[in-house]
């Protein structure tokens, strides 16, 4: 147990989840969160409406809500903008302490000027996740 706690310890966050349609690309954001310390543990969701559903089912929990969020922007059944607009309707204590960044294919300056719309987007990373992409992003 002592041990398990140790290695918790070390890495950037506890819980980070990732919000995104591609099986391949959920795969390598959790093999990336993992190798480079930033994610203790990795909940992947395929959709905004299973990772509402996890989010609200926590009830404000914060030993087991996420503490990061990365969320592509289309996905189909709802995007990426819909999930904010219900996310940032939940009561406080079911988003408490969780921070989005957008994680997408998507260049579009206006995707990236309607996500800075939304107090809990605070970044804006460009597809494809690497680990070099990824740790300079985290270290800004």
């Amino acid at each position: 147990m002592e041990q398990q706690e140790e290695t918790a310890k070390s890495f950037r966050f506890q819980r980070v989840m990732v919000v995104d349609d591609s099986a391949p690309d959920r795969f390598i954001a959790r093999k990336l969160l993992g190798r480079n310390q930033i994610a203790a543990e990795v909940t992947p969701m395929e959709s905004g409406v299973d990772a509402l559903a996890y989010i609200r089912a926590l009830a404000g929990d914060l030993t087991k809500l996420p503490q990061v969020i990365f969320l592509d922007i289309r996905m189909p059944i709802m995007d990426g903008f819909e999930f904010l607009e219900q996310f940032e309707a939940l009561p406080e204590a079911n988003r408490a302490g969780i921070t989005i960044f957008m994680l997408t294919s998507s260049a579009y300056v206006e995707d990236r000027k309607r996500a800075e719309l939304y107090k809990s987007v605070k970044g804006f990373i460009i597809k494809p996740l690497t680990e070099k992409t990824l740790t300079d992003f985290l270290n800004k």
